[in-house]
């Protein structure tokens, strides 16, 4: 979704009648025309910050050469929030006035920003499975690779939020995938080509399945 804007010198105009809604992420861009030769030679910025009636943090980001900017998702929530550009060439810089957007609230995920799995778990995941892993166990927020009743590597933690949050796992012959029980989105946490290794003697290809929350690799021999 594009959110256009008019720049004018130092006057900033909304012109579109788009209605975002909140927990967007990489979606929401917002599109700068420059209608005065002032700007010809700025670098180009975009100022975000969450609509709180108050002090907030703020999200600095440069356009492009269309005059884009994707909105961050940490403002776009149901308050809504309020965006301005800067341009600054040679010692010189111009400012605009800001714009509150509005945002609409949403039954998704409302109040903060999906998290995902550590960065780590990928290649943990791919390391341990040399090493015989057949399981992969969740509990409390954290995630164990495990060797039979035997933990491989360090623990993970999955969940950025306090007390933790449930996750659970499916294999739809392609992909094990991952998702919160209280989302409907699955995502792809690795595919079951990427785990398996080279073929070796008949009957020693592992098998895949989810049993009760938990990844478990059969050895058929």
């Amino acid at each position: 979704m594009i959110l256009d804007f008019h720049v004018n010198k130092q006057k900033l105009i909304r012109a579109d009648t788009e209605q975002p809604a909140a927990q967007s992420m990489q979606y929401l861009v917002c599109r700068f025309i420059f209608s005065s030769e002032d700007w010809a030679n700025m670098e180009k910025h975009a100022v975000f910050k969450r609509y709180l009636g108050g002090n907030s943090d703020a999200y600095t980001v440069p356009l492009n050469n269309e005059g884009d900017a994707i909105v961050p998702a940490e403002v776009i929530t149901a308050k809504g929030f309020e965006v301005s550009v800067y341009g600054y060439n040679d010692g010189q810089r111009i400012t605009t006035n800001k714009i509150y957007v509005p945002v609409h609230e949403t039954g998704y995920e409302q109040g903060g920003t999906p998290s995902t799995p550590a960065p780590a778990l990928y290649e943990q995941l791919l390391d341990a499975m040399k090493k015989q892993v057949n399981g992969l166990s969740y509990e409390s927020g954290y995630m164990q690779l495990m060797a039979g009743d035997m933990a491989i590597g360090e623990k993970i933690r999955v969940s950025g939020e306090a007390g933790g949050r449930e996750v659970e796992f499916t294999n739809d012959g392609t992909y094990i995938k991952w998702r919160y029980t209280d989302s409907n989105d699955w995502r792809d946490l690795v595919s079951l080509q990427a785990i398996t290794g080279p073929q070796g003697p008949p009957g020693v290809t592992p098998e895949f399945e989810i049993r009760s929350g938990h990844l478990i690799a059969k050895y058929n021999e």
